[in-house]
């Protein structure tokens, strides 16, 4: 594996950032596998990969966000005690990894969603695939101070609040002045630097005073699925990547103040009860039914 030690965004051509980038090559073949039915009581340990962890979280300041290669496991974020990826030790990057499914899927099925990859394929190796650890420099933000910009044909199409579950008055208030600050930003330094033609950045609007911001980049996404079109759609994104003149990016913030359930709020609940709230699986139902009806009869 490799781990790759970012100080904020993940893009090494990015000039603001590239001079905070150390990269530390560490490369661990299995030799056998474990799980929790093997004869064998001990777990395995990792201790050279666990001390170059802790030296990267230490360079790093102390505290680190983790993802892999496209994910971050946001959805085990619950697991820590202040529901962030906040992570202070290898115990807490070991624990966010392997709790999440948005992890599982970038090691086991990486390409699942590519157009170009064939199916039959999908769970084989790929050989040239490594997937990297990236931890960056822990930087507390105002969630409300999130945006994803989705670029196609190199063309700013859309932007959308980060956290689109929740209504900011703040970022209603300001929506005009932001969608300047986010496009100026764009056009100055990503648009005629970034390699790729369609692809999703998240960008962080620092509001400092009544005549003081700054813009600062985040991260990179794939343009499509499984990268999260918050208030949009997919089907709207590429009806919009197909209109020949755009003469500004759709910007969408929360208007609704009603209250609604985080987005990652299912991944803290056991499976089976959600199984059985949706009834995607009749068996489980017809179990907790059965063990209902067993309960009162007693």
């Amino acid at each position: 594996m490799l781990i790759a030690i970012r100080n904020f965004c993940q893009w090494s051509g990015c000039k603001m950032c590239s001079k905070f980038l150390l990269v530390v090559k560490f490369y661990q073949q299995a030799t056998e596998v474990w799980t929790d039915e093997s004869e064998t009581p001990e777990r395995p340990e990792f201790p050279e990969f666990e001390a170059k962890v802790s030296d990267a979280i230490a360079q790093l300041g102390g505290c680190v966000f983790p993802k892999l290669n496209w994910s971050a496991p946001k959805d085990a974020s619950w697991l820590l005690g202040d529901n962030s990826l906040k992570c202070r030790s290898f115990t807490d990057v070991y624990l966010v990894l392997k709790a999440s499914d948005f992890i599982a899927h970038d090691l086991n099925a990486p390409f699942a969603l590519c157009t170009d990859f064939p199916v039959e394929n999908l769970y084989d190796p790929v050989e040239d695939y490594r997937p990297q650890l990236v931890l960056r420099r822990w930087k507390d933000c105002r969630p409300d101070s999130e945006f994803r910009c989705f670029v196609r044909k190199k063309k700013l199409i859309a932007i959308s609040q980060r956290h689109h579950d929740a209504y900011f008055e703040s970022a209603l208030q300001h929506k005009e002045s932001i969608e300047k600050k986010l496009c100026t930003f764009f056009q100055k330094h990503i648009h005629d630097l970034f390699p790729l033609s369609d692809y999703a950045v998240d960008l962080y609007y620092e509001h400092q005073s009544s005549s003081r911001s700054r813009v600062e980049l985040i991260d990179f996404n794939v343009f499509g699925q499984p990268t999260d079109s918050l208030l949009f759609s997919w089907t709207e994104l590429e009806q919009m990547s197909t209109t020949e003149e755009i003469p500004q990016p759709v910007f969408r913030v929360q208007e609704d103040p009603s209250i609604r359930p985080n987005a990652f709020r299912q991944y803290s609940v056991p499976i089976d009860l959600i199984d059985i709230a949706s009834g995607s699986d009749p068996r489980k139902m017809m179990d907790f039914v059965q063990a209902c009806c067993e309960q009162n009869s007693i």
